[in-house]
């Protein structure tokens, strides 16, 4: 079942991504592109975070992304949920969804000036559960 309905998504993916650049190919098409190259960047890159289920059809990209951050040395942080379909994070009751959240939380809060209000409902779901 997993696997028939990541093959349906990654086919939807393709089919979205032909009919959206008409057969063409265009540099800005793939922005990972980027950041595997050797071309320095024009401003500063700021923290990237990124987050896959391993039955998401993206998940060979956020590879590629982990990968090419790591080779350029930039701030960032990968997260890999076991299982886990596109869009896991959004089914807010599930336990990896609850976990990307946190872990999300605490990479802003590590690289923001600004926190999160304690009156916030989602930080103080984030409370209780950690108690």
């Amino acid at each position: 079942m997993a696997a028939d309905f990541s093959a349906f998504v990654k086919i939807r993916i393709q089919a979205v991504s032909k009919r959206y650049l008409e057969g063409q190919s265009h540099a800005l098409a793939d922005p990972l592109l980027m950041f595997e190259s050797d071309r320095p960047s024009d401003r500063p890159i700021p923290p990237i975070m990124a987050f896959s289920g391993t039955h998401d059809p993206v998940l060979d990209d956020t590879h590629r992304l982990d990968a090419a951050l790591k080779r350029r040395k930039l701030d960032y942080e990968a997260r890999y949920y076991p299982g886990a379909f596109h869009g896991f994070h959004l089914v807010v009751w599930s336990k990896d969804a609850q976990s990307c959240w946190s872990h999300q939380l605490q990479f802003m809060s590590k690289h923001l000036s600004v926190q999160p209000e304690s009156s916030d409902p989602v930080v103080q779901n984030r409370a209780d559960h950690s108690r």
